[in-house]
């Protein structure tokens, strides 16, 4: 009933304790045979499968944009104030906002928890503007607000999205495009919430630091403010090194947009047997 086994000293693969019994018997079968074992069902039932709707939303905003020709960035989570403070006009007077800070920072520009995706967004578009026709860009993620009335943060999910350069690369039939402008930044954010069903949604002017006057918009869901998008500030634009092509940007809420989705739709199955049209040309009697 009791089998001991002692492993030579090559045998390094071959551990002591709960884990070198699990060796021993993989031993005993390999020069037993393994075909001459017979195989049994799992005894034991499978676990009930649970989704995870945060991460399942995340996933169909990501494939969402992807499907439209955007790229997704991945930034680090620490920043400083001043990258975000590009994001500004250098003249602007706003508040200074209060950050998460890192008791043992591993850089100074890495020393807070970020505020704004959109300030890692353009700056992965800084470092790539050059060497493409055309960029668009978006990241996915929680940004970090304090919270005076508990010691955890809160996480807000955010996206960010930047444009710029081309609306077609340049091939061997197209020389020469227009550059990317306010309204394909529209375009994507309305085919966004149209890929989620939240039709419930408004458009209008809006005035924000970080973008041009008169090219900024403020998005709403269901009387909700969801974000703003619009073309970059003159001034802010001056913050990066930025070629001359206009930057268009949006930020928005994700857990506003989430709020305001219909947990169902109606859906109209595809016709089993498409139709066949046909030109007949029939002589009759007059």
């Amino acid at each position: 009933d009791t089998v001991f086994a002692t492993a030579p000293e090559y045998r390094t693969d071959i551990a002591e304790g709960k884990v070198g019994k699990a060796d021993v018997i993989e031993e005993i079968a390999r020069l037993y045979g393994y075909d001459r074992i017979p195989s049994t069902r799992l005894q034991a039932e499978l676990p009930p499968q649970r989704s995870n709707p945060a991460e399942e939303r995340d996933r169909a905003v990501q494939d969402i944009l992807v499907s439209m020709g955007l790229q997704e960035v991945i930034s680090y989570r620490l920043s400083s104030p001043e990258a975000e403070a590009r994001l500004y006009p250098p003249d602007s007077s706003r508040e200074k906002p209060e950050y998460v800070e890192l008791q043992n920072p591993i850089a100074l520009e890495k020393r807070v928890l970020r505020r704004s995706l959109l300030a890692s967004v353009l700056e992965a578009m800084e470092r790539n503007v050059r060497l493409r026709d055309r960029l668009a860009f978006f990241e996915v993620g929680p940004v970090f607000l304090p919270n005076p009335d508990q010691e955890l943060p809160d996480e807000p999910a955010r996206l960010a999205i930047a444009i710029t350069g081309k609306r077609h690369p340049s091939d061997w039939d197209t020389k020469t495009s227009e550059n990317l402008d306010f309204y394909d930044m529209k375009g994507i954010i309305e085919a966004l919430l149209v890929a989620f069903h939240a039709d419930a949604y408004t458009i209008g002017a809006e005035n924000h630091p970080t973008f041009h006057p008169g090219k900024c918009a403020a998005i709403s869901i269901g009387g909700d403010p969801l974000g703003v998008f619009g073309v970059l500030h003159p001034l802010v634009k001056e913050n990066y090194a930025f070629l001359e092509a206009d930057i268009i940007a949006a930020d928005l809420d994700l857990n506003t947009l989430f709020a305001h989705v219909p947990e169902s739709y109606k859906a109209e199955p595809l016709v089993a047997f498409p139709p066949v049209i046909e030109d007949l040309a029939i002589i009759v009697p007059e």
